[in-house]
């Protein structure tokens, strides 16, 4: 398993307005940044709320302008469109700021940099075989988790601490039938031993109980996180791992291409 919590993007301002550093050409930005009030970002969107129709291959408006904000908004939209007591913290890049974002993105990474000035933070809990691959991407980054040497003997150990859910097309149920009851007899024991290790040294304070914890904790330990980096970061995980043998890499990067301009940025892969 793996869930993204608490998913915060922001600076887009930032990187667009540095996407046109190189030939000063800030006058043709046609996006929308800043703080509005909701009715007003609702308004303000006919200007620029358009998306790209790939049969056609022309930028066509949209007919909701609410749907195109709350699709696109950046941060905080106001659910209640009621009145301008609500605000948006919102970004909505025009066809000509997205249509230089994804030339310089075609022109590879040392051209696309200003995705690393778009900035993410969110909650991300998945089984430390999973952290283990995300920790290579450190260029960049920053991340705190929850404590496995201060917490894992807080709380009873039981299955549900555990990714041990098979994919979907790998059901253990689908294995010859003394494998399949080996099968649960492994995760059993497994949890039953760790738990027994944490008893242990809750009981005695004996620390050679805890450092064995430990280390045959197994790797489908749920661990939260709280991570911290950028588009360019995501664009490249996203490229390796989209198709990866875990799921948890699959899920992963299904969930990050909604976020804003997700598709358009961080999946975006040109006329490949």
């Amino acid at each position: 398993m793996i869930k993204l919590e608490n998913v915060k993007v922001f600076n887009f301002e930032g990187a667009f307005r540095g996407l046109r550093n190189p030939m000063n050409s800030w006058h043709l930005s046609d996006s929308i940044f800043g703080i509005l009030g909701t009715n007003e970002a609702i308004e303000a969107t006919s200007a620029v709320a358009s998306y790209y129709d790939e049969s056609e291959k022309i930028y066509k408006p949209y007919n909701e302008a609410y749907n195109f904000l709350w699709n696109n908004g950046v941060n905080n939209l106001a659910f209640d469109c009621s009145n301008d007591k609500n605000y948006s913290v919102i970004a909505l890049l025009g066809p000509n700021d997205l249509n230089l974002a994804q030339r310089m993105i075609s022109g590879g990474t040392p051209e696309s940099k200003f995705l690393r000035q778009i900035f993410v933070s969110m909650d991300i809990t998945a089984p430390l075989a999973w952290w283990k691959e995300m920790d290579t991407y450190k260029v960049a980054t920053v991340a705190n988790s929850c404590s496995t040497m201060h917490k894992i003997d807080a709380a009873p150990i039981t299955e549900e601490d555990y990714s041990f859910d098979p994919e979907p097309d790998m059901k253990l149920t689908d294995l010859p039938l003394d494998d399949y009851i080996r099968t649960l007899d492994i995760k059993k024991r497994a949890v039953e031993d760790v738990e027994w290790l944490r008893k242990k040294y809750k009981e005695t304070g004996d620390k050679r109980y805890w450092r064995l914890l430990i280390q045959v904790n197994p790797d489908g330990w749920n661990q939260k996180r709280t991570w911290t980096g950028n588009y360019q970061n995501l664009r490249e995980m996203c490229y390796w791992r989209a198709n990866h043998k875990q799921i948890e890499w699959r899920n992963f990067c299904e969930e990050i291409l909604e976020l804003p301009y997700g598709k358009e940025l961080i999946g975006y892969r040109g006329n490949k």
